[in-house]
């Protein structure tokens, strides 16, 4: 864990953690999904009034595709890790750069490309996070 001390531009300064982790898992932790189901249901209240506003409606549906017991609904445990590291990495990225830290801009840019071809395989099938 890091701790970075920011100078904002009216001249105060703000305190910010790195490399905290948090497992961003809807099924499996209790704090996670109740933090992610609060911003969807936030979410969703923002379009549905923007909508009824305008003077539409909107309905929500649930499709179900069919699919085997065998069949890769998405990333694996060991793929969202990485893909939790990579962008807990680029956050402290994120927080040396802001602080003129030095920066290993080649690290930075090869875990940004492998985190970019994470999220790629996630797609609609990734049910776990």
């Amino acid at each position: 864990m890091t701790l970075g001390v920011i100078e904002n531009h009216d001249g105060t300064r703000s305190a910010a953690y790195g490399g905290l982790k948090t497992c961003g898992s809807v099924w499996c932790c209790p704090v996670c999904a109740a933090k992610i189901a609060t911003r969807r249901a936030d979410e969703l209240a923002t379009v549905m009034r923007a909508v009824d506003e305008l003077g539409g409606s909107a309905f929500l549906l649930t499709l179900t595709m069919r699919h085997d017991r065998g069949d890769r609904l998405g990333l694996t445990s060991e793929e969202r890790s990485r893909r939790n590291r990579l962008e807990e990495r680029l956050a402290d990225v994120q927080v040396a750069e802001a602080n003129g830290w030095d920066v290993d801009e080649h690290q930075s840019e090869a875990d940004a490309i492998e985190l970019d071809s994470i999220k790629a395989r996630e797609g609609c099938w990734d049910v776990l996070t």
